[in-house]
């Protein structure tokens, strides 16, 4: 990836590294040319779309029965974050009691 001044360049190479202020940085300069490039935002948006429509939407639901003193964990990953949960019972409490 590279932009139109080679400043946008160094700090795109600065994003890669995760540098916080650099990424504010470039979001400065996509916003300007968004703003005075109309076929570069046009380009923009159709690869929004696109990548939007190949999304998979996840509408499924997780369920699980323990008995006895099992343990059980379920993971459901979306975007790259991990949601781990787990349900603690005390004898002779039901969950939510």
């Amino acid at each position: 990836m590279s932009g139109k001044h080679p400043t946008v360049d160094e700090t795109l190479v600065k994003v890669e590294s995760g540098d916080l202020a650099a990424i504010e940085t470039v979001s400065t300069v996509l916003g300007t040319e968004l703003i005075t490039d109309p076929e570069f935002a046009n380009e923009l948006k159709l690869l929004a779309q696109t990548i939007q429509a190949g999304k998979i939407q996840d509408n499924s639901t997780m369920m699980q029965n323990n008995s006895d003193n099992a343990r059980g964990w379920q993971t459901k990953v979306e975007g790259g974050t991990a949601y781990i949960g787990e349900i603690h019972i005390q004898h002779g409490q039901t969950p939510n009691s």
